[in-house]
């Protein structure tokens, strides 16, 4: 025999189960994947942004609390995927720009650097405030996305998303540059 269905709407019961349990969620987050990255807080808040959207599908969830589990944990893996492959296009990136096997810095190579920082710096003018913000706190002062994002009074999410589209933008330029030569 099926257990009785309950009256209440899902949505209902995820705001409810936010309201009683987000802050207790995200220390159980702490406390099992520690402070980030990935922001614990901002993965609990994607979770239960996705639950709200599936509390509208026809299919119930039977344990809230396991569901959210789930999600966060493939949300973490996904974002520490992503951030591994980040750090090893960037290093593929210097690798082949700086030659980084090489120690001596020649007239022609410091000429060369000194082009593609004033091409970056250029590509980086030409950015929204926001993004150029962001990939200033993260890239240049050291902050990680969380910390970028509490500064900015955005999200972490929202604050890598303007690191990687300005990455991308100055690596573009450079390439274009590259290109025209």
């Amino acid at each position: 025999m099926l257990p009785a269905r309950d009256t209440r709407s899902s949505r209902d019961v995820v705001v409810k189960f936010y309201r009683e349990s987000f802050h207790r969620f995200v220390a159980d987050l702490r406390a099992k994947f520690g402070s980030g990255p990935p922001d614990p807080e901002d993965v609990a808040q994607q979770a239960f942004e996705k639950l709200l959207n599936h509390s509208e599908a026809q299919e119930p969830i039977r344990s809230v609390k396991a569901y959210l589990w789930m999600m966060c944990r493939n949300i973490i893996v996904s974002e520490l995927r992503a951030q591994k492959a980040a750090k090893v296009r960037d290093f593929e990136y210097a690798e082949q720009q700086f030659d980084l096997q090489g120690s001596v810095l020649s007239p022609e190579r410091v000429l060369a650097s000194r082009e593609q920082l004033l091409i970056a710096e250029e590509a980086l003018a030409k950015m929204p405030n926001r993004r150029r913000q962001a990939f200033t706190l993260v890239r240049l002062h050291g902050l990680t996305p969380a910390e970028a994002a509490r500064e900015l009074g955005i999200s972490r999410t929202a604050t890598s998303k303007h690191v990687a589209k300005a990455t991308q933008e100055i690596l573009s330029a450079l390439l274009d540059d590259n290109r025209t030569r």
